[in-house]
């Protein structure tokens, strides 16, 4: 990842499990990842974003970033993983880096997540209207224990028929 670019703490927290950059049809399913420092799995990409991904029947357990990191993604379905953590970081976390990155057009359903919750935050757009960018984020029939869903700066974006238990301890 990006580990010669940071030093000390943050160089350990670069150290990520699987990084898919401007790739497309990318299947990520039936691994377990567990004790990673960086982010557990990661999207992104610089001048196109990832594409076409699904990344299901996974079990992730204690990694210290996210699990799965969606930086610059579009047309993806998270499906059906097992999601633990220990730590106070999201378990599917979407945050591109600047504006001009892309998370669009994707799909967390059936999951199962016990202590790290969901979150899409956008860098603030300066263009005019919403942010085409940022768009259409939908998060259904998740079980999610002991954490939240945060969705920000994320316009057309669905949160339904979730399971939230207990988001404050």
């Amino acid at each position: 990842g990006n580990v010669s670019h940071y030093g000390g703490d943050r160089k350990i927290r670069q150290n990520h499990g699987v990084m898919v950059k401007q790739a497309k049809y990318v299947f990520i399913h039936e691994n377990r990842f567990h004790d990673f420092w960086g982010d557990a799995v990661m999207l992104w990409g610089t001048t196109e974003p990832s594409s076409d991904a699904r990344i299901s029947h996974n079990s992730f357990k204690d990694d210290s970033r996210a699990d799965i990191a969606l930086i610059s993604a579009e047309h993806v379905k998270v499906n059906d993983n097992t999601f633990e953590k220990n730590v106070r970081f999201e378990s599917v976390h979407g945050e591109p880096d600047d504006e001009s990155q892309i998370e669009r057009n994707i799909l967390i359903y059936n999951n199962t997540l016990v202590g790290g919750g969901i979150s899409f935050t956008a860098q603030r757009y300066r263009g005019e209207g919403d942010n085409p960018n940022v768009q259409h984020i939908d998060v259904v029939h998740n079980t999610i224990h002991a954490a939240q869903i945060l969705m920000q700066r994320t316009p057309f974006c669905n949160v339904f028929d979730d399971d939230i238990i207990n988001p404050s301890s």
